[in-house]
């Protein structure tokens, strides 16, 4: 047998394995909150411009990815609504500081609207970074108060000669309930129409009827002798499907039947989107969607993946299902966002 050899030498501190003449390891810098003083401030990008950092951050997303997400929350809206908005423009998803702030697991976000919005943004007045690091985001709290449904309706007459509406008959109140739905309510509507015309026939009166393959109502009018009974709505209303457009009594010809602009919704559900959350396919289109909630529902445990990797203010938007604006909120909106580490 060969002879033993010698035990092997216990470690010394300051020889590592590596040839001699390699210098020994310097001993790690501790992390510092401050950017190294060598390094200018970080500046802010324009939009459409890149950063100039002294370490580029790869972006999560790439150019067209943050194009798909701007236009989403800020292309012109369907003619279908005509709800006021007050929007803060998303320029960028640059930093509005110099400083980033590292987004942690289990961070939540708290954010206010305004009264009578759909659509609002979030500012931040910081800007939070995922270092790299693969998050997830959920709604974990909204409270978004619906109005409800109602307005005032008077029957009137239009003489198309002499280009003068009268009302006629009393006006009425009006209102959508989710318990009778849309059959009961037009028949309802109907029925007032009727009752509070002050005696004009039943065959001139205007009606209402649902148009079952486009879910839009119509109002159907009799022309007869160049007369035309039709309604019109009293003071504001938040019948947001009968958004009917009269046509102007100068016009040479008037519809007999008016279609509403906006397609009939129960808001059974409301849609979420979020200016942070990845582009999923939503409808055959890639959007934002965060989450779908049933009306009433304010919380939900669905995670998204983060579409972004560094952000100073969040856009969210409310539709229904036909992904038009909901009603502006009778009070403010009130979100939690909760994050967490993509688990692996």
């Amino acid at each position: 047998m060969p002879p033993a050899t010698d035990p092997i030498p216990p470690a010394n501190p300051s020889v590592d394995n590596a040839p001699p003449a390699a210098d020994p390891i310097p001993p790690a810098t501790p992390p510092s909150d401050n950017m190294p003083p060598s390094e200018e401030p970080m500046e802010v990008a324009e939009a459409g411009e890149a950063m100039e950092v002294a370490e580029p951050v790869t972006s999560v997303i790439g150019e067209n990815t943050q194009k798909i997400i701007r236009e989403f929350f800020f292309k012109t809206e369907r003619k279908s609504i005509s709800w006021q908005q007050d929007l803060n423009i998303l320029n960028s998803f640059a930093a509005s500081i110099s400083k980033l702030h590292p987004l942690r697991d289990g961070m939540t976000l708290f954010g206010i609207s305004q009264p009578n919005q759909n659509q609002f943004t979030v500012e931040l007045n910081r800007t939070l970074t995922t270092l790299d690091k693969e998050f997830e985001v959920s709604l974990a709290y909204i409270d978004a108060k619906l109005p409800k449904r109602r307005g005032t309706i008077q029957v009137v007459e239009v003489k198309l000669d002499d280009k003068v509406v009268t009302g006629v008959g009393i006006a009425f109140e009006i209102e959508y309930s989710d318990k009778k739905g849309i059959a009961k309510f037009i028949e309802d509507v109907n029925g007032d129409i009727l009752t509070n015309s002050g005696g004009v026939p039943s065959g001139k009166l205007p009606e209402l009827r649902l148009d079952e393959e486009n879910q839009n109502l119509e109002l159907v009018v009799n022309i007869e002798e160049r007369v035309i009974y039709s309604i019109e709505f009293k003071g504001k209303h938040t019948l947001d499907f009968l958004d009917f457009e009269f046509p102007n009594l100068l016009a040479d010809q008037y519809p007999g039947v008016l279609p509403s602009k906006k397609a009939f919704s129960t808001f059974s559900h409301i849609f979420v989107y979020c200016s942070i959350a990845a582009l999923g396919l939503a409808n055959g289109e890639l959007q934002p969607l965060l989450s779908i909630l049933p009306t009433g529902q304010h919380q939900s445990s669905l995670y998204v993946p983060l579409g972004v990797d560094r952000f100073s203010k969040i856009t969210f938007k409310l539709t229904d299902e036909n992904q038009l604006l909901i009603p502006p909120t009778e009070e403010k909106v009130y979100v939690l966002l909760h994050f967490q580490e993509k688990k692996t």
